[in-house]
């Protein structure tokens, strides 16, 4: 595949198929709606919690950068950031069943599948 096509190749007029390694439309449409639903749910928490964690998840801040801007004590921002993520979780949970993206766990308690969850993107702070 990497050899440039013989003379023989491009008389006859032979193609060279290139793989697609894009995403399929419903793996798109899965990851909007999903990022979607993630925006609904960080939309819905309470603002103190909203704010510790855009800063931290989205804007990629330190805790301590957090504490100082928003005047409260470290453990107080981790303490919003674990229940804002507890919270994001717990609104998510209905929409990872139901999109199949959930560990399947057996009678045993072994899992049989992992979990896909999608990361949030962090952006350059300056």
């Amino acid at each position: 595949m990497d050899e440039p096509p013989s003379a023989e190749d491009q008389d006859e007029g032979t193609t060279r198929d290139i793989a697609d390694t894009s995403a399929l439309p419903d793996e798109c449409f899965q990851r909007k709606e999903l990022a979607q639903v993630i925006n609904m749910a960080i939309c819905e928490l309470p603002e103190q919690f909203r704010t510790a964690i855009v800063l931290r998840e989205i804007n990629g801040l330190s805790y301590q950068s957090i504490a100082r801007l928003t005047g409260t004590e470290m453990g107080t921002v981790k303490s919003r950031i674990a229940r804002a993520r507890l919270a994001v979780q717990h609104r998510l949970a209905p929409y990872l069943i139901s999109s199949d993206l959930v560990p399947q766990h057996t009678a045993s308690g072994h899992n049989h599948r992992q979990a896909s969850l999608p990361v949030l993107p962090r952006q350059a702070v300056d």
